[in-house]
């Protein structure tokens, strides 16, 4: 029961993603989409930072404290799709500038650090803390990168990307650990820090695509 509780809720951020994608795009300013996303993907930490802490507050409480997280999860999605303006097909998406990919050099340091010190808890702390950040942050420019490069069909480039994300997550966890059985825990971190470099500058080789009725500079 906990392990389907566990996979239906954690599946549930990203199917909501392409959802919620459409509602920013329909429902806010172009100019101000990419802060809302960023918003509205930063969400689900501060939800897991919330509810863990009032368990841990209350810990005797704990069915109730489940229980009044989906009441509020259904509230809160009623809310959203009353006050949400869903786009159109060809309802455009705003640009988002490709240097803001260059974030993952704060994910790269990260999971370095737990490389050079593994044993240190402090270290390991601010890894997390680095790591964990930056996958927020980088999630939102994800979807404004997909919107970007597919203004027509933004929510359909969300759940291509998180679920590309999702694959990339299982399976890198899988030859995390595999690496780090063959060699040494710091010698998988370190592999895994130069994967994070290494897809910065391939990232940052994607050219946008050129509106129609505009000439390529």
């Amino acid at each position: 029961m906990l392990v389907a509780g566990v996979l239906v809720a954690g599946s549930g951020a990203g199917a909501a993603t392409p959802g919620l994608v459409a509602a920013v795009t329909g429902t806010v300013r172009p100019a101000a989409r990419p802060r809302a996303q960023a918003v509205v993907d930063s969400g689900t930490g501060a939800g897991v930072v919330a509810g863990g802490l009032l368990v841990l507050a209350v810990p005797e409480a704990w069915r109730p404290a489940w229980v009044a997280f989906a009441v509020l999860a259904v509230l809160t999605t009623a809310a959203a799709d009353r006050r949400s303006r869903w786009p159109t097909a060809a309802a455009g998406s705003p640009r988002a500038p490709l240097g803001e990919l260059t974030r993952p050099l704060v994910a790269a340091a990260s999971v370095l650090l737990l490389a050079v010190r593994p044993g240190s808890v402090a270290v390991a702390a601010v890894a997390l803390a680095g790591f964990g950040c930056t996958f927020v942050v980088l999630s939102g420019v994800l979807i404004a990168w997909g919107a970007h490069r597919m203004p027509t069909a933004a929510p359909q480039a969300a759940a291509v990307l998180f679920i590309g994300l999702t694959v990339g997550q299982a399976a890198g966890a899988l030859l995390l650990g595999a690496v780090a059985d063959a060699t040494r825990p710091p010698t998988a971190f370190g592999v895994a820090a130069g994967l994070l470099l290494a897809a910065v500058p391939a990232a940052e080789r994607v050219r946008p695509p050129v509106a129609p009725g505009s000439r390529r500079r």
